[in-house]
Parts: structure tokens; C-alpha cells; sequence
């Protein structure tokens, strides 16, 4: 038997809701516990439907934030790892355009920090040389 209010499960012989406190009363009929059951499920869909689009919206904040910080690409990557994994959880809501996108700006900007941060250490052994170039522009400039 379960709960009729948080649908716990719950001993034949019980008299109040041990999760809930609801008191626990007899069905009157089959047709009332289908009712009651199909309430039930109908109220967990609603609840995982708005999770599915709070992800999805996520998805996309997290990709926009990805292109927004593409000058550190450490953030970059773990921005688009967060918004393909929320666009992924949020694919079956009804904001699925949004989630779709966060995938697909995530796995852009993923590859994006990952390019970067190759060419950044291509380019660690030539620091100093290059650091000297550009106050060299930069002193030039300033004249």
C-alpha cells in the first residue's frame, strides 16, 4: 500500500504515514487508487519536466559564459563541460532549442580551450622572448 499524499510505501497494518504523517485510510475502490496513482505520476512528470528546463536554460548560461571567458581557457573547458552535461539532462524538456544549443556552443568552446591551451604550450618555452617583444611594440607605441 502506499501513501496517498507522498506516495511512500507503506505496511498493510499501518494507520498513519510513517514519512509523511498523513493518516492512512482504506481505498474505496480500484478505480479511486488508479486516480490517485495516475495523480501521482502525473504530478512527478510536472517535477521533471521543470528540472529538464531549469538544465536546459543552464545548458545555454553555461555556453555563453564558455564564449565570454575564452581568454582563460581553463574556465573555457570546465564551463563546456558543465553546459554539454546540463544540455544533455535538459534534451527532453520542452526547452530542448536551448539545451541543443548549450551542447552545441559547450562542445565548440570545449575544442576551443583545448586548441588554446595546446598552442599556449607551444608557446611557454618562447615566454620570455615574446614578453620582450611586446614591451618593445608597446614602448614604441607610447612614443
Amino acid at each position: 500500500m502506499k501513501c496517498r499524499k507522498c506516495g511512500a510505501e507503506l505496511p498493510e497494518q499501518a494507520l498513519v504515514c510513517g514519512n509523511c504523517g498523513t493518516p492512512v485510510e482504506p481505498y474505496d475502490s480500484q478505480e479511486q487508487r488508479r486516480r490517485e496513482q495516475e495523480e501521482y505520476r502525473r504530478k512527478n512528470r510536472e517535477e521533471e519536466h521543470f528540472a529538464s528546463a531549469g538544465c536546459a536554460r543552464a545548458s545555454l548560461i553555461l555556453g555563453i559564459l564558455s564564449i565570454v571567458s575564452v581568454t582563460m581557457p581553463y574556465i573555457t573547458i570546465i564551463l563546456s563541460v558543465a553546459a554539454i552535461a546540463f544540455g544533455i539532462l535538459g534534451s527532453r524538456s520542452r526547452r530542448r532549442g536551448q539545451a541543443i544549443v548549450g551542447i552545441v556552443l559547450g562542445v565548440v568552446m570545449l575544442l576551443t580551450g583545448m586548441v588554446l591551451l595546446v598552442c599556449l604550450a607551444a608557446l611557454e618555452p618562447y615566454e620570455e622572448e615574446l614578453a620582450e617583444l611586446f614591451t618593445g611594440y608597446l614602448n614604441d607605441y607610447m612614443q
